[in-house]
């Protein structure tokens, strides 16, 4: 290579070198500083090279840091390569955070005549990673805690449904028992003395069996409703359209039904369909002979339309609670358990269900999953 370009190459080195933002530093191999970069001495904060040149590098750093520097500088002696990490502080006392390679620098005959130290601020990145790691030790307990909590709450949860079902075993049995008692009683007593009872007592002992057998139909509501909480889903693809045409077969034909065609979803078959069930079967309670229900659906909601009495939005969140009635007892038939029910069905599938009605224009229901 000519003299020119050799002039050329050192000069471009010099220069990068120079002007570089790591700290370059030339020690001799008992490892005193011989040279440093202007980039070197800017960020270790040296204003005078002079007052450091050939001091003893591996003492710039202190304790742990120093015994890897020295490991680093005997590496280097022998023709390899050190590495290392660590804290030490600028000529002005400022702590940075280190990436440091030491490695030898041969000379004519191949053996190492000096030690070429590079040393790189990453402060930035170690205080980064640290609060990272800080982070991550905070998720961890934090999501150590919440299993804690969520294992706490599963325990609290699953003594709510023994206790549930503990009460609903009572319920089941324990007040059948009287209630059967009332009401063979009040049969027998009607059986026995009817033609000599007089009118009022008669019908005081009918309406004790009526009572009787109405309080056990909505024990069985009640039980029913409950284990609608715990039943275990069996979610499948459905045929929404079908399952409503085979619904409204069932009906008595006081009533026409218009069924949309190609309706599907997900969920739980026996579930649903008591769904459509509980629905259809109010639509046809309230709506007058004649009349047309439609059940129809778009983009993922589906509805039940009716052309019956209707009723004041008002009490449009009362219709879904148990044993709640907008209509006098006897004047429909039902208990006021159906919507309840689905409800909670729709709940158990993640949907919802809500509905708009008009005095004397009909009552539109809605869901979705």
């Amino acid at each position: 290579m000519s003299a020119p370009s050799t002039l050329i190459r050192e000069g471009v080195f010099s220069l990068a070198v120079e002007s570089s933002s790591d700290c370059i530093k030339v020690l001799s191999l008992e490892g005193n500083l011989e040279y440093m970069n202007e980039g070197g001495m800017c960020v270790m904060e040296i204003d005078d090279f002079g007052r450091f040149k050939g001091a003893c590098w591996p003492d710039f750093w202190q304790g742990e840091e120093s015994e890897k520097a020295n490991r680093a500088l005997d590496l280097a002696r022998e023709g390899g390569v050190g590495r290392f990490q660590g804290y030490t502080a600028t000529a002005k006392g400022n702590v940075r955070y280190w990436d440091v390679t030491v490695s030898p620098i041969p000379g004519p005959d191949g053996v190492p005549e000096k030690i070429l130290s590079v040393s790189r601020d990453i402060t930035f990145q170690r205080e980064f990673e640290m609060e990272r790691e800080r982070l991550l030790a905070e998720l961890q307990e934090e999501r150590q805690k919440l299993e804690v909590s969520v294992e706490e709450r599963t325990q609290e949860l699953l003594r709510s449904i023994q206790e549930a079902e503990a009460f609903n075993y009572s319920i089941s049995h324990d007040l059948r028992a009287p209630l059967r008692a009332i009401s063979s009683t009040a049969s027998i007593l009607l059986a026995e003395l009817g033609p000599e009872l007089q009118g009022d007592h008669r019908e005081l002992l009918q309406r004790q069996a009526h009572n009787a057998k109405r309080m056990g139909e909505l024990i069985d509501d009640l039980l029913h409703l409950s284990r609608l909480s715990r039943v275990v889903l069996k979610r499948e693809r459905l045929d929404l359209s079908a399952m409503a045409r085979s619904v409204a077969s069932e009906s008595d034909g006081h009533c026409a039904f218009e069924v949309q065609d190609g309706m599907v979803l997900e969920g739980d078959r026996s579930l649903l369909r008591s769904t459509l069930q509980a629905l259809m079967g109010n639509a046809r309670k309230f709506s007058p002979d004649g009349g047309t229900i439609r059940v129809g659906g778009e983009g993922g909601t589906f509805w039940v339309k009716d052309e019956g009495i209707g009723f004041k939005m008002d009490f449009a969140k009362k219709v879904f609670l148990p044993f709640e009635r907008l209509v006098a007892d006897g004047e429909y038939p039902g208990r006021g358990i159906g919507l309840a029910n689905v409800k909670r069905i729709l709940e158990r599938h993640e949907g919802c269900v809500w509905c708009e009605s008009e005095p004397g224009k009909g009552s539109t229901f809605s869901f979705s999953l």
